[in-house]
């Protein structure tokens, strides 16, 4: 587990998204708790941001990338990613000029974005985060139903389950107890759960993924349930509709076309290949999933989607 000092020197790298996934999960985790690293998070990425407008637009020399990468090769430790051989020599700021360092090669290469050019990786929606039942504390501060929420920061349920609406999208269930990041990633909406347990309810045609440790479940209009119980160990459960699951050799696609036919699966990435066991409970109750359900049939009626495929469902799943 990092501590404070070694979380604030992989903020840099966190940005461009240079981090290992076990290293996001924990600078998630992290944010999750910790307001003086978010707000130096939202300076890296104001840095970032603004590095990018402020020259001249030109057209770089043919050689130039040419001689840059031989100049990086020559000095390479193969031993370590280049990040964490300036933060290692040089402390966290150096972690921030490499970062400066990278974007104005893009700049260089690719020339300065204009407005409304296409979304980058990790960047918000433009849809409305809010906060139905339940607490939320994101970036040192608690959250009461009917707030909004943000796309670009790491929240916790620390006041019971957390009901979590996405506009046209999706109605989340977060667990108390449970951290969860939103972001957007080549056009899916992706829900990082480094710890917890998250019910999801996804309107049809909906891309939109949930990344639990090494799995990642990608689901097809459904409603199904994912919980990282531990760094190497992930419970699944389809309750309606169809899922892929994914993990290190392991890929399974988890169909559900009425309640009776609902499945679970645990997942355990310890052992090589990746092993599926049989399934225990589902963590959750009927009148949870009953809620979820209506939920979802109010998004899609705002949305203009055509209702149905929520289904009724039987038996306790407590």
């Amino acid at each position: 587990m990092m501590n404070h000092k070694e979380i604030d020197a992989l903020l840099p790298a966190f940005v461009l998204g240079g981090l290992e996934p076990h290293e996001r999960v924990e600078v998630h985790a992290h944010l999750a708790v910790c307001g003086a690293c978010e707000k130096r998070l939202l300076g890296y990425r104001g840095v970032s941001t603004a590095l990018l407008f402020s020259c001249e637009e030109r057209e770089p020399r043919p050689e130039l990338k040419a001689e840059l990468m031989r100049r990086v090769r020559s000095r390479a430790q193969p031993s370590a990613p280049w990040w964490r051989a300036w933060t290692t020599s040089f402390g966290p700021w150096a972690g921030a000029l490499a970062a400066c360092a990278v974007l104005l090669w893009v700049w260089v290469g690719q020339r300065t974005p204009r407005a409304g050019a296409v979304a980058a990786k990790g960047e918000a929606p433009n849809l409305r985060l809010t906060l139905k039942s339940g607490r939320i504390t994101q970036a040192g501060h608690v959250l009461q139903p009917g707030a909004s929420l943000d796309w670009g920061s790491s929240m916790a349920a620390t006041g019971g389950d957390a009901q979590i609406m996405v506009e046209k999208s999706a109605v989340l269930l977060l667990r108390e107890g449970s951290q969860l990041g939103l972001s957007r990633d080549k056009g899916v909406f992706l829900a990082d759960l480094p710890l917890g347990t998250l019910f999801s309810a996804v309107v049809p045609g909906t891309p939109f993924d949930v990344q639990a440790g090494s799995a990642r479940v990608d689901a097809h209009g459904t409603l199904f349930l994912v919980r990282h119980i531990e760094d190497q160990k992930a419970y699944v459960c389809i309750c309606r509709g169809s899922i892929g699951v994914h993990a290190p050799g392991f890929e399974r696609e988890m169909t559900s076309s009425n309640d009776a036919q609902e499945s679970g699966l645990n997942l355990d990435f310890s052992g090589a290949p990746t092993l599926a066991e049989d399934a225990k409970a589902a963590y959750y109750t009927d009148p949870e999933e009953d809620a979820l359900k209506d939920a979802l049939k109010d998004v899609m009626a705002a949305s203009g989607s055509p209702s149905g495929g929520a289904g009724n469902k039987g038996g306790d799943k407590d």
